[in-house]
């Protein structure tokens, strides 16, 4: 597989970041930044942005369950929230 080729399992993180944030600021608090997460989570800030950059080559390849679980425990999510499947039609 090329590794520019689309995976079939993607990261939602930010999106979850980005939700987070418009919560946060309704309820007047100050918006989550990658390092707060990373800080938060104990989780790398490098790692982080793999998981949140839109640019292929910077993605993070692989992830192990414990920064899922870390980064689920620091936002208050479930690991669906943070992964999103998308199945090749082709198969």
């Amino acid at each position: 597989m090329n590794t520019l080729e689309a995976m079939a399992v993607r990261s939602r993180l930010a999106i979850v970041i980005s939700r987070r944030n418009t919560e946060r600021l309704e309820a007047g608090e100050k918006r989550l930044t990658l390092r707060k997460v990373s800080a938060d989570s104990g989780v790398p800030l490098s790692v982080i942005y793999g998981l949140t950059t839109d640019r292929p080559e910077k993605q993070a390849k692989q992830v192990a369950f414990e920064t899922i679980s870390k980064l689920c425990r620091a936002l208050r999510v479930t690991p669906g929230d943070i992964l999103e499947y998308t199945p090749d039609p082709t198969e």
